[in-house]
């Protein structure tokens, strides 16, 4: 009887671990935004397409991740990991944009 009790708490805790950390990275994921030009973000191009912004686990940074190709860029960002709205800001430098910030 004792086993099966140990082993009920245990398979509890593990299963109540596992789910927070499922709920911690749900968290820090967004809906698709679709930027429909090619701009520059952290002295690299990205092409047009659909991105998603991860947050970092540290506040201050956040990842933009192209969907499509995977191709990604860490940028600085006052988003913390509890925000759930996400703005990019872009301005234009000559004949490309620029992210100039998120917010």
């Amino acid at each position: 009887m004792r086993k099966l009790v140990r082993s009920i708490s245990l398979a509890a805790s593990v299963a109540a671990m596992l789910g927070a950390s499922a709920l911690q990275a749900a968290s820090r994921r967004s809906v698709p935004i679709d930027i429909p030009f090619a701009f520059k973000a952290s002295n690299q191009m990205m092409p047009a397409g659909t991105y998603t912004v991860r947050r970092g686990t540290a506040e201050g940074f956040a990842t933009l991740v192209n969907v499509k190709t995977g191709q990604r860029v860490q940028v600085l960002s006052p988003l913390s990991i509890e925000s759930t709205k996400t703005r990019l800001v872009f301005e234009r430098d000559g004949d490309r944009f620029v992210l100039k910030s998120l917010s």
